[in-house]
Order: C-alpha cells, then structure tokens, then sequence
C-alpha cells in the first residue's frame, strides 16, 4: 500500500493498468548464493500475473493516442 496514492493517479488519470504483485529482495532472501523458497514464489507470482496481464491487454480492441 506504500505506493497506492501513486498507482491510483496512474490509474485514473493515464489509465494505466498497474500490477499488484511487486516483490523486494534483500541479502536475508539469500541463502548460499542462491535465492530462499519464499523469495522465488514471490517472484514466480509477480511473473505470473504480469503474463496474465500482457495477455488480456494484448487482446483488447481498443488503442489510445498516448500508447508507447
């Protein structure tokens, strides 16, 4: 919810399409040189939305002027 004023003005104002899935991680999420559990299922969820949302918004019918 850190970021929520800014993704609401993103939202509504430019009509963006925001993920809600983010993930951080830190050395605690380290462990031998590789990655723990519970970091790699936040990342595989992240990942996994973000498909989910590229491919719905690949299959609209619409376009707008600003798009990039």
């Amino acid at each position: 919810m850190a970021f929520g004023a800014l993704a609401n003005t993103m939202m509504l104002d430019f009509e963006c399409v925001i993920n809600p899935y983010h993930f951080y991680v830190r050395n605690r999420h380290w462990i031998a040189d590789e990655l723990g559990d519970a970091a790699h299922a936040r990342i595989d969820k992240a990942l996994s939305v973000m498909l989910e949302l590229t491919t719905l918004l690949r299959a609209r019918s619409y376009t707008s002027d600003w798009e990039l």
